[in-house]
């Protein structure tokens, strides 16, 4: 797949570099008088450049993004923000000869316009409220209670009001925390991966395994319960496991409702993962896709701003208690090495409790603590 893309990106380079030429050689070049342009290598290799490939394996790819089904899922999102990065990345004065980057720039200019709009798609797709938020919160929301049924946050439990509370005894008698949260994770990430299309600059998505099937997906969920597929026992487990689901679902909105967000903070100078470690990585790493919103930058769901160096997003409770139950079970951001500091805050009932120094009350998420505590590493 990856050389197909590589073929593919050669022939449109050639083919728009004919264009560009339209049957005349360029002003500066030597050979003018000696062949025509269509054969001429000094010309092809004086507007071939790296420049001209990367605009134009942008402009193709944003064209593809557009025309998919992606757009409202986190996948999308990263895949746009490493578009905006290339195109950011391309230097038209690398370009030694004059004529050729100004014809470079006519396609730079035509790539810039497709780029906005699929920003417009992307803001459209992030914003409160929006597909992506709703879904991030609903999955987020459910792995969170999944965790605290399985005992990773017992003080939590015990500020819930009492409504909360029962529901949290009634999924207690359907199955245990554990194998909640086990027959949670493949849903999750169902909900959130359904492929990409072929992109020509990040050839590294074909790497992930293609979305699973219905099917591949109730076997998966069973696995964790260790219980054989097709057996009564499975048919029985897969009734509670659906209703278990819709209880999570249920109480992870609650939950998300009555807690304060916390805060996210990363050095804007901190270099994410290379097209090489993408390809390598992607193929085995479980991706906690809530995470990699967050690093992806574009989370307008979710504030973020740029001070001193340092992006800080506010994030839902919910999203913050799910990323450290994900990173316990081994998944990552699929975008960044490290995880992001955090700062974590909560509201209960109406009553603040800060787990660090300082304040942030409600809606003063702009007046950012200066405690930074880092997410439990693996094991702990």
């Amino acid at each position: 797949m990856i050389t197909e893309t590589l073929t593919e990106t050669l022939v449109r380079t050639d083919d728009v570099v004919r264009s560009l030429l339209n049957d005349d050689h360029l002003p500066e070049c030597p050979h003018a008088c000696g062949r025509g342009p269509a054969d001429c290598d000094w010309c092809r290799w004086a507007v071939a450049t790296p420049e001209l490939t990367t605009v134009l394996d942008v402009g193709t790819d944003v064209g593809r993004l557009l025309r998919s089904d992606v757009l409202d899922t986190v996948p999308g999102v990263v895949a746009a923000a490493r578009l905006f990065e290339l195109f950011a990345g391309v230097d038209l004065d690398r370009v030694d000869v004059p004529s050729a980057r100004r014809l470079t720039a006519v396609v730079s200019d035509d790539t810039a316009r497709r780029l906005d709009e699929l920003e417009h798609r992307i803001r459209l797709s992030t914003r409160p409220g929006g597909p992506i938020d709703e879904l991030c919160r609903r999955t987020a929301g459910a792995l969170a209670v999944a965790s605290m049924q399985a005992g990773d946050d017992n003080e939590m439990v015990a500020l819930l009001p009492p409504t909360l509370r029962s529901g949290f005894d009634e999924l207690a008698r359907t199955v245990s925390g554990g194998v909640q949260l086990a027959s949670l994770l493949p849903v999750v990430d169902h909900l959130h991966w359904r492929g990409m299309p072929d992109l020509a600059t990040q050839p590294e998505w074909t790497r992930r395994p293609a979305p699973g099937e219905e099917q591949a997906l109730r076997t998966l969920r069973l696995a964790a319960s260790r219980v054989q597929a097709g057996s009564l026992e499975a048919f029985v487990l897969e009734s509670v496991l659906d209703r278990c689901t819709e209880m999570l679902v249920e109480l992870g909105g609650r939950i998300d409702e009555v807690t304060q967000p916390v805060v996210y903070r990363r050095p804007s100078t901190e270099s994410p993962f290379d097209g090489r470690t993408r390809a390598t990585l992607w193929r085995i790493l479980p991706v906690d896709w809530h995470l990699t919103l967050i690093d992806s930058g574009l989370a307008a769901c979710w504030d973020t701003e740029l001070i001193d160096g340092v992006r800080s997003t506010v994030v839902p409770w919910v999203v913050h208690v799910a990323g450290q139950a994900l990173r316990k079970k081994g998944f990552r951001s699929a975008i960044f090495r490290e995880p992001a500091a955090v700062v974590r805050r909560l509201v209960v009932d109406g009553q603040i409790e800060l787990r660090s120094s300082g304040g942030i009350g409600p809606g003063s998420h702009k007046r950012l603590v200066t405690a930074v505590a880092h997410p439990p590493t693996v094991g702990r």
